[in-house]
């Protein structure tokens, strides 16, 4: 991950269900040892408030919604093989 600001929740999902999660608060890498051969997808959640999860805001406060980033494509995991992925966080 490049351009961390705050604390992120970095997510691996297979069929919009989350295999794995990890909490990031610098610049650096993030190692999701041990997956099934399969494609995933990359989302991460830029935690404001830092609870551990995405909260969806609040209309009445005037509180929006935390950002949330998906690296474009997938990541197909073969095994035996080392997958090495950039993504630039933008918010």
């Amino acid at each position: 991950l490049e351009q961390v600001d705050g604390s992120v929740i970095v997510q691996l999902l297979n069929n919009d269900k989350t295999i794995r999660q990890e909490t990031v608060n610098t610049t650096g890498q993030v190692a999701f040892p041990y997956l099934s051969p399969r494609d995933y997808r990359i989302k991460v959640i830029h935690d404001k408030n830092g609870n551990g999860k995405w909260d969806t805001g609040n209309y009445l406060e005037k509180i929006q919604p935390e950002p949330v980033e998906f690296l474009k494509g997938t990541v197909t995991v073969r095994s035996n093989w080392d997958h090495d992925v950039t993504m630039r966080l933008e918010r």
